[in-house]
Formats: structure tokens, sequence, C-alpha cells
């Protein structure tokens, strides 16, 4: 069967956490997804059901860039993957208290199958940066992050309009100044965020050395696993 592209340049409306259920009645593998932070945007793509290592059967998920100054998800905050690795989270993980969003504009440009969208970010996991894996590798808030994972997944071309926009402010000269307060006030969410979720970790009991060694390991062997499903 030929591969087909679902959901094509659709924009819905925005859903909080308790009303994911809308969302996914209209989501497809391969959306890109978006989550209103406040001061930014963060940016994941969905792969529906998926098998966790710590969830009790398959559970709706996405594969995004986990950045532990950006993301406020459980998994972010614990680090079990690493600054900025790309890796695969449970969607209401990653909703936290935010809004979510799918946001395919970009695919009258270009836009790939779904299922290829979904087995390339697959491949994205733990993968370091190369010529078919342009966004692996270190995160970089600049030039490798997570709105540039999902552009290239789904529409073939690393971008990041969060990104684009500053440095056309900037670019202006007349609005130099306005693009410099918008990047000190992107990195002073994020720092803000890092902060807050380190606090939450500090109060919290029964996370032990072994279990997170345990759970890392069992995650690493998953994603290994996920790569022969698409």
């Amino acid at each position: 069967m030929a591969s087909s592209i679902m959901n094509y340049s659709k924009v819905s409306p925005w859903y909080g956490s308790s009303e994911l259920d809308q969302l996914i009645l209209m989501a497809a593998p391969g959306d890109r997804l978006e989550f209103n932070r406040g001061i930014y945007n963060h940016w994941a793509v969905y792969v529906g059901l998926q098998d966790l290592p710590d969830s009790f059967g398959p559970i709706e998920c996405v594969v995004h860039r986990a950045n532990n100054t950006i993301g406020s998800s459980a998994m972010v905050s614990k680090q079990h993957y690493g600054t900025g690795d790309v890796t695969i989270e449970a969607l209401k993980e990653v909703v936290a208290s935010s809004r979510v969003r799918i946001n395919n504009s970009k695919d009258s440009s270009s836009c790939l199958p779904s299922d290829v969208v979904v087995r390339r970010v697959l491949s994205s996991l733990d993968k370091r940066a190369s010529a078919s894996q342009p966004c692996g590798g270190t995160y970089n808030l600049v030039t490798n992050n997570c709105e540039h994972l999902a552009t290239w997944a789904r529409n073939d071309t690393k971008s990041s309009d969060q990104v684009d926009e500053v440095v056309k402010a900037v670019g202006t000269g007349v609005l130099v100044g306005a693009g410099v307060l918008a990047v000190g006030a992107i990195i002073g969410a994020l720092v803000s965020e890092s902060r807050e979720n380190k606090g939450k970790e500090a109060t919290e009991e029964g996370d032990s050395s072994d279990d997170d060694d345990y759970y890392y390991s069992n995650t690493r062997a998953y994603n290994s696993r996920q790569l022969t499903r698409y």
C-alpha cells in the first residue's frame, strides 16, 4: 500500500492537559505538535501508541528533544537521557501544565508520508549528528533545537521559526534592543523553569540512583527495539 500524508497542513485549536482526548481523536502519527510554554513554544512529533518501560500497555507518545533546561516534563527533570537528547515520552507528561495543538503549517512547502515521518524520528533516538541524522548530536538553542527536529522529521528541512523571528528582529537594526530582550526573556524563562524542576526533585521521595540506572538501561534498550516497528 502506498504511503499517505495525514493531516496535511492541519492546524488545530489549542488543548489543555484535561482536553487531550480531543486532540488525540484528530491527531495522526507524524503530526508536528506545538506546546505553548508561555514565553516560548516547545515542539515534538506525535508517534501514536507505543510501549514504554514504565507504562502498563501502549500509551500515546511523542518524540522530542528532552532538554533539562527547556522542558517541564518529569522525564526531563530527572535527566534520564542527558541534556538535549532526542527521546520518546508519554504525551501527557510533555504537555504537563501547558497547552498543545497540531501544527502542520509547513506542509505546503514540503511534507513526507506519515509513516516515513514516524520512522525517521524514531531513528533519531540517541543518535549523533550525521548526514542522515542532521538533528542528532548536541542540543543548541539556535541551531539544533526541538523545532528543528520536528520540522526536519515531517518537512525534510531543518528550520526553526522561533529562531528566525529573533534573528530577523535583530537584523533590522531598529529592533536590536527588542531582539536582545526577546532572547534574554526566553533564556530567563528556561533557567527559571529548570530551577523549578530541580527544586521539585529535591522534595521527591523514593527516587534512588539504582532505580534511575534500571530505568535508564531499560529505556535505551526500548529505543533500539522501536526501530523495528516501522
